[in-house]
């Protein structure tokens, strides 16, 4: 990735973040509007970079138009912002897509992702989930995705959760309704904690 690229990016890398899910916040606040209102299931999100912007462009790109090669990339910058105590002892689950998108795509893209984190990490891959269907996202409230997504993920058949901290991984983080339902079922089936990591973050 060109220099330009990279400094286009609107980090989020403020002196002050909200505890819970990392986006930026002024000095005199300690957490989010958001997640003071919002009850979820995973104890922190890291996201490198706010949506909009480059960001946004190149995750369109890497989804939408089949450009993988960017998937190391991504994956780089995400692995780089897991904090230093995330990093001992986690396993890595992916966010699992539909079925018919990944056909449709003929690629894994947040699969593909967490297989790189795991391995700049050192860390153990489970792809312990897998989406039922559901309605999609987009245009919902936070209120609407948890009642969309509600059932629409299930345990891999077969898939024994061990009693560990989790890296759950995606690549936006929104109104954190799939993650923090993902994160439901991780605890449901036995680990211990679950952190989420995004790449971009809608703010």
């Amino acid at each position: 990735m060109c220099a330009s690229c990279r400094n286009s990016f609107a980090l989020l890398d403020s002196p002050n973040r909200c505890c819970r899910c990392s986006a930026p916040l002024p000095l005199h606040l300690g957490e989010c509007e958001r997640c003071r209102r919002t009850e979820y299931f995973f104890t922190g999100e890291v996201a490198v970079c706010d949506y909009r912007g480059t960001a946004g462009a190149l995750i369109r790109s890497y989804k939408f138009r089949g450009n993988q090669t960017l998937g190391p990339v991504l994956a780089g910058f995400m692995a780089a912002s897991v904090p230093i105590q995330w990093r001992q002892g986690r396993v890595v689950v992916p966010v699992p897509g539909r079925r018919s998108t990944l056909r449709r795509r003929g690629f894994d893209a947040v699969g593909i992702l967490s297989a790189e984190i795991a391995r700049s990490l050192g860390l153990t891959l489970l792809p312990a989930l897998v989406h039922r269907g559901g309605g999609e996202q987009k245009a919902l409230t936070y209120e609407g995705r948890m009642a969309n997504v509600a059932g629409s993920f299930a345990l891999r058949r077969g898939v024994s959760v061990p009693h560990a901290p989790i890296l759950l991984v995606d690549d936006v983080f929104t109104t954190g309704a799939t993650t923090s339902e993902c994160a439901r079922l991780l605890l449901d089936a036995g680990a211990s904690a679950v952190a989420c990591l995004t790449f971009a973050m809608e703010l």
